[in-house]
């Protein structure tokens, strides 16, 4: 799963293809100062849908991974150790 960070950060290079690969972290930079709270209320709830379409996983150490797309709106389960475990509610 992406942090909001980067999921920022995908956005501001899908705005900005025009930006050389050295240039990026400068411009982001940028970018990022020029937003309002506005902008953030709008990338905060896409961030939002995007992590509600994740669920969490593997090992004890839990991490986010995003469910196929063939999954959603169905019982979500986690995967232990290679087998998969339903959940009640995720939410």
């Amino acid at each position: 799963m992406k942090t909001y960070k980067e999921f920022l950060q995908d956005i501001h290079y899908s705005e900005n293809t025009f930006v050389l690969d050295d240039d990026l972290p400068d411009h982001f930079d940028n970018w990022l100062s020029e937003q309002n709270s506005d902008d953030f209320m709008k990338y905060g709830e896409a961030y939002g849908e995007y992590v509600s379409n994740c669920i969490v996983a593997t090992d004890g150490d839990f991490k986010m991974i995003q469910l196929p797309d063939h999954y959603k709106n169905k019982t979500p389960f986690i995967c232990i150790a290679g087998e998969g475990y339903k959940l009640n509610k995720i939410k």
